[in-house]
């Protein structure tokens, strides 16, 4: 789960040839929820953040218990809600909504956080 949702309101450009990564269209509102099959509810995600997130379309905050939406990377700003640990590639939710999503799509596991590391080393996160 490395967030690698793609458009306009992230910090990076994702290139599926220079991650070495296969990446795959996600609706950001699963269909099963009423989301249309549109590029306006597509984005890009890597293949565990995609099987993780589901049809989930909201997700408990760790800090507070509350039931939260899930970042939408066609309305939220990264910057607002995330922010990435240069050291350690580990994903540090700023609002309820980063923290909700970061626990839901398991943003740091151990091969998210050694991935994200060897993207900052290549210039290509954050």
């Amino acid at each position: 789960g490395c967030l690698l949702t793609v458009n306009r309101k992230t910090p990076f450009t994702l290139n599926q040839d220079s991650l070495q990564l296969p990446v795959e269209v996600e609706h950001i509102v699963p269909l099963y929820r009423g989301g249309a099959n549109t590029d306006a509810n597509w984005a890009l995600a890597c293949r565990s953040c995609n099987l993780r997130k589901g049809v989930q379309i909201t997700s408990v905050d760790p800090s507070s218990g509350a039931e939260i939406r899930l970042f939408d990377p066609r309305q939220d700003h990264w910057v607002d809600h995330l922010r990435a640990d240069l050291e350690t590639g580990e994903l540090i939710g700023l609002t309820a909504i980063g923290r909700a999503t970061v626990a839901a799509l398991r943003m740091n596991d151990e091969p998210q956080r050694t991935a994200r590391r060897w993207w900052m080393r290549l210039g290509l996160f954050p």
